[in-house]
């Protein structure tokens, strides 16, 4: 047995299973109008592929949205572009709905006998004579959409809405992202996820802590140049003096000084030890040799010792150093290279920091064990690496599994529907294992079929009381008849669904 089951503009995936479900044949053709939201997205016809195989139900689909038929394919359905033969179309793009028709029911039946297997796509080439036949069906629906359309304008119609009661539901669940996975697994809670990674270079100083003896501070004092010609002698400043017994040690003039025109002439002058340290604390008498050409027109001596020379404890590096310094460089990279990888990410990603892997790919010291230095510097190259989760996915899948706990003979509203990252609970390799939480609210499952069923016919009072008996309601029925003077419920009957001032149609 196979049917036709057209679907409208509006409808939704939920609106799809419940047609599915109230579909008596074992093979069904889902007419779907290139408008339709139903079977836009790559998950929904992943649901639909449950939903068929869950009712042991073979599906084909006829749509001119190129989209849907790529990813209806995908999923593996039979997927066609028109309707074949022997099967009628809608005329208007969207499902007249007969009369008294339980909801979601199919405009038409087959027009020919079942057939063990859905037509091949060679088989829609049309021919003349088809051609002629969809001519005449075209035109014979143009009348009859034309004697609808008049009749809709006269015949009765009742409006019933409902408002039923909802009761909130929530469920905390731990999902797994998968890199090595491409679609949602919706048995194993897995979403897929991607590695992104990036190379970074960084460098960092660090003051040395193990000490050793050195020169500090250089000595100071003075000497006495004397004028060894008739003529006004010019000492330089920096002019070097040195002593001559021993360990040579070296000063240097910090001032200019003019030596006046008479041998034997005098002059004071300040002098500074050029090396720093001990060294340069020297006694009396013992500076008396100029460097450079100075020499030949003056003399000096030191009637003062030079004091002042002293040495320190200076730092020198470790192999602690070194380990110290590189432990704080990759701390630092741990969160500098989470911010990069961040950069790197597509619309609706995140990084879990938790998934942030640091991988050092090399590293030179400026300073070799032992080598006097206050400070210690580091280059390191690492290679950082992280795996990151699409939340839509993570989302979809929530609200999915929150499905599960709705009671029997209810349904999870759209409307107030929340889920939320709440932690990650483990990292496994590139696995990232964590919690999410879903929120919404269910109301009791109303169908449009039965209403129309049960009230069609009846006085306007006891079909209210039916209502007010039948489902658990927040506000009493609402039953608006048009032309107003009819007492009973006609035949045509709309339903609408309310709640939390959104409404929705059946």
């Amino acid at each position: 047995m196979e049917e036709v089951v057209y679907l409208e503009d509006d409808d939704d995936i939920a609106t799809v299973r419940q047609r599915l479900e109230r579909t008596p044949a074992r093979r069904v053709l889902l007419f779907v109008p290139k408008g339709c939201k139903a079977l836009v997205k790559a998950v929904d016809l992943r649901l639909l592929q449950r939903y068929a195989d869950a009712l042991a139900m073979e599906v084909a689909l006829v749509t001119r949205n190129r989209a849907t038929r790529v990813l209806a394919k995908e999923a593996g359905f039979a997927v066609f572009s028109r309707m074949p033969r022997g099967y009628l179309a809608p005329s208007a793009g969207r499902r007249p709905r007969p009369e008294g028709s339980p909801e979601g029911s199919p405009r038409r039946a087959l027009a020919r006998r079942p057939r063990p297997e859905w037509p091949s796509a060679r088989g829609l080439v049309p021919t003349r004579q088809w051609l002629m036949n969809a001519l005449a069906f075209v035109l014979l629906s143009g009348l009859l959409l034309s004697i609808i359309a008049a009749t809709l304008l006269i015949v009765p119609e009742a409006v019933v809405t409902l408002v039923p009661t909802t009761e909130p539901i929530s469920h905390t669940m731990e999902l797994q992202a998968n890199p090595d996975i491409e679609a949602i697994n919706y048995e194993r809670g897995e979403i897929p996820a991607r590695v992104v990674e990036m190379q970074i270079e960084a460098r960092a100083q660090s003051r040395t802590v193990a000490k050793k003896d050195v020169p500090d501070a250089r000595a100071t004092g003075t000497v006495i140049f004397i004028n060894k010609r008739n003529e006004p002698t010019v000492i330089p400043q920096g002019t070097i003096v040195r002593t001559s017994a021993g360990s040579t040690v070296r000063f240097r003039t910090i001032e200019e000084a003019i030596l006046p025109a008479t041998t034997g002439a005098k002059i004071e002058v300040g002098i500074v030890a050029v090396d720093p340290g001990l060294s340069g604390n020297v006694y009396a008498w013992q500076i008396n040799t100029i460097e450079g050409v100075a020499s030949l027109w003056a003399e000096v001596i030191n009637d003062t010792p030079t004091r002042g020379g002293t040495v320190k404890w200076v730092p020198v590096v470790t192999n602690e150093d070194k380990n110290r310094l590189r432990a704080s460089l990759l701390q630092r990279l741990q969160q500098e290279g989470y911010n990069r990888l961040k950069e790197q990410l597509e619309e609706g990603e995140f990084v879990p920091p938790e998934s942030v892997v640091i991988e050092p790919a090399g590293e030179t010291f400026d300073k070799e064990v032992d080598a006097q230095a206050d400070v210690l510097g580091l280059e390191m190259r690492v290679t950082a690496s992280g795996t990151a989760i699409k939340l839509e996915d993570a989302h979809t899948l929530a609200q999915y599994l929150l499905g599960f706990e709705v009671k029997e003979g209810f349904q999870l509203l759209s409307q107030g529907l929340e889920s939320q990252l709440e932690k990650v609970t483990r990292v496994e390799g590139r696995r990232v294992y964590f919690e999410m939480s879903a929120s919404g609210l269910m109301a009791e499952r109303i169908d449009e079929g039965e209403i129309r069923e049960e009230i069609r016919g009846k006085p306007i009072a006891a079909a209210e009381e039916y209502l007010r008996q039948r489902f658990q309601l927040d506000e009493e029925p609402s039953i608006m008849v048009t032309p107003g003077w009819l007492k009973r419920i006609p035949f045509r009957i709309r339903v609408i669904v309310s709640t939390n001032d959104t409404s929705s149609r059946l």
